[in-house]
């Protein structure tokens, strides 16, 4: 799982996130969008995958992106901490809403699946996922903000903009 997660879109998210907002919201919201989900490949993740077509679960992600995208693009900097537009969403629900939406259907998401059936031990495999996830996207969020909050402020908004959007047209055009 651990190996799964590294470089994957959804470390690179937080890490951008966390170079522009707040690192502890970001990396809670993103954990708990991670613990939800390895919760959810566990209790239903046959009956989900069989009840949503893969294309809403596709078409739902890539506009999170998108969406962030533009929400990091409004955003504005005071007295050394980002603003969000009025109405954006707080960093915690943008770092959950983004995670989980990049997870559905994801191969760590259908990897928990898998070794919760292969093993029969849920605990232990949400134990097991849920440290993984912990690590992968602390590390993401406190070395990779750290390192990208050294780049210049435009060049980081340019760089976190153009990557979500990315992220969002690759995932509707199924590319991911």
């Amino acid at each position: 799982m651990l190996l799964a997660e590294l470089g994957d879109k959804t470390q690179i998210a937080m890490m951008l996130m966390a170079a522009s907002l707040s690192k502890v919201r970001v990396f809670l919201g993103g954990l708990a969008s991670l613990l939800a989900m390895s919760l959810i490949s566990l209790a239903v993740g046959e009956a989900l995958g069989s009840a949503l077509p893969l294309s809403a679960v596709r078409a739902a992600s890539g506009l999170a992106f998108l969406a962030l995208a533009v929400i990091m693009a409004l955003a504005r900097r005071e007295g050394g901490e980002v603003r969000l537009p009025a109405g954006a969403v707080e960093p915690f629900c943008a770092a959950f809403a983004v995670t989980f939406l990049a997870e559905l259907g994801d191969k760590t998401q259908l990897t928990v699946l898998t070794l919760a059936m292969k093993l029969r031990a849920p605990l232990s495999v949400f134990l097991g996922s849920a440290a993984a996830f912990a690590l992968v996207n602390g590390l993401g969020v406190a070395l990779g903000g750290e390192v990208l909050r050294r780049l210049p402020e435009r060049a980081l908004k340019a760089a976190t903009c153009a990557t979500f959007a990315a992220f969002g047209a690759a995932t509707l055009l199924g590319l991911t």
